[in-house]
């Protein structure tokens, strides 16, 4: 299993859908994340996803399925994820 998701089995909700920058609304069925306008070169769809619907060019992650990807519209309102940088510090912690 994918790292990142593992971890968002550890936190996320199974009935929560979150959003990513994944889109097809250019050319339906060439996904490409949005924010950098790069096609998606890995895919982890949700068994018949996407299923080519109009309407659904929106990426998310789908909680009940594992957080596997669905296409679903854009117009809906999801969850969001933040991605950060945590610096590592080799200093020890003691307490």
């Amino acid at each position: 299993m994918l790292p990142k998701r593992t971890l968002l089995l550890g936190i996320g909700k199974d009935q929560v859908i979150y959003f990513t920058s994944g889109t097809d609304a250019a050319n339906e069925d060439q996904w490409k994340w949005a924010s950098t306008e790069q096609g998606i070169g890995f895919t982890d769809w949700y068994p018949g996803d996407p299923d080519g619907a109009l309407g659904q060019n929106c990426l998310v992650l789908w909680g009940k399925a594992n957080f596997e990807w669905i296409d679903a519209s854009c117009e809906m309102t999801y969850n969001s994820i933040c991605k950060i940088r945590i610096p590592i510090n080799d200093t020890a912690i003691l307490g």
